[in-house]
């Protein structure tokens, strides 16, 4: 029973030290309900095929992003904050606020696509397998 806090604090610290072998647990029950397979049936194409689509997720995400983030650099966006009489003297103050486009990390930055993805996802897939 928690009933001190160091009870409390003893139990947190317990979850800490095993959260990547829950982490793990989980992960795997996951997959295995997902393809309907018991942990020790599960091949390295099964594996491959989720580390495969996963890629394919975070790529979409990232380029969903990206997208969404070019509307913040949209003309219709550029909404003066104060007096400013010209066109140009409300994109300098929209640029001083928001920052240029073109030194905007965000923009620029590839998609997360590992180098050598089918080495990579025949590495995470052995690795899955084999704890």
């Amino acid at each position: 029973m928690l009933d001190s806090l160091t009870a409390i604090h003893a139990r947190l610290a317990t979850l800490h030290d095993l959260f990547h072998t829950y982490e793990l647990s989980w992960v795997m029950a996951r997959i295995c309900e997902k393809k309907h397979k018991p942990q020790n049936e599960l091949t390295i194409g099964d594996i491959r095929d989720m580390v495969s689509h996963w890629i394919a997720a975070v790529t979409e995400l990232d380029t969903l992003r990206a997208r969404d983030a070019e509307k913040e650099f949209a003309q219709t966006a550029k909404v003066g904050y104060g007096l400013n009489g010209s066109h140009e003297e409300r994109d300098h103050e929209y640029r001083v606020l928001h920052g240029d486009r073109s030194r905007e990390r965000f923009h620029h930055r590839p998609a997360r696509t590992p180098c050598g993805k089918d080495r990579y996802v025949d590495q995470a897939a052995q690795r899955a397998l084999t704890g």
